[in-house]
């Protein structure tokens, strides 16, 4: 409930959702929590302290090939299958999760070999960190999908059927037709289909953008059809 508040029909397109790493919470209905005196650990919270500042001594590259190559095979391995299923659901919810899955084991390895991390040396990866990173790129594309894959695309749907080629006027269409094979922006000047040179190259680039005409030279374009194709 508390996310379908804050994503909306109207944004889910902006791809906000597929940064999202959702897990549920577990239940905790009728249950008190035991009450107890808080007593600080503070041998713990020194080791806490040492761990945070040699952290902030790791800069630069981590070197981490075995676990990029992973992610990105793992990656690869979706869109053939997207591609394969014609599956545009998980196409579009696929293109962030090597790099979810890299962040969180980097944690775990770099926790592991934190002096080889301040030293800039190259990290040792194991395949539990393989196994580990397949388990987050499994779990966060299935909950992705799962909360906003129908949301996406029923958005996309509405996208598609709101879309509308631009049509051109009649005048232009009739304009084109008469127009010579070979263009420049003084014949369409001379043509009186354009006020002045600088309007007339404005349309030029504009039929060229849309394919209507090809490029001779740097001055003169030749038109692709007689007549503007519906």
């Amino acid at each position: 409930e508390s996310m379908s508040r804050k994503i909306k029909p109207s944004m889910v397109l902006d791809g906000l959702v597929t940064r999202y790493t959702l897990f549920p919470m577990p239940k905790n209905d009728f249950v008190m929590i035991d009450m107890k005196k808080a007593v600080r650990d503070h041998e713990r919270e020194s080791y806490l302290r040492s761990i945070g500042i040699k952290l902030e001594e790791i800069a630069g590259e981590l070197k981490a090939e075995r676990l990029v190559q992973f992610c990105y095979d793992y990656e690869a391995k979706l869109c053939r299958e997207a591609a394969l299923e014609q599956d545009y659901c998980l196409d579009y919810f696929r293109k962030r999760i090597p790099v979810m899955m890299m962040r969180y084991t980097l944690v775990r390895i770099v926790m592991r070999q934190m002096d080889a991390a301040i030293k800039g040396e190259p990290l040792e990866i194991r395949d539990s960190d393989l196994e580990f990173a397949r388990l987050i790129g499994d779990w966060c594309l299935m909950a992705q999908m799962h909360m906003f894959g129908e949301m996406v695309m029923q958005a996309k749907e509405r996208e598609n059927s709101n879309f509308v080629p631009r049509r051109r006027s009649s005048k232009i269409r009739e304009l084109y037709a008469t127009l010579p094979e070979e263009l420049t922006t003084d014949l369409l000047v001379s043509h009186k289909a354009a006020k002045d040179v600088a309007y007339a190259s404005k349309l030029l680039n504009r039929w060229y953008d849309d394919g209507l005409i090809e490029r001779i030279d740097s001055r003169k374009y030749k038109k692709m059809y007689d007549v503007i194709p519906e």
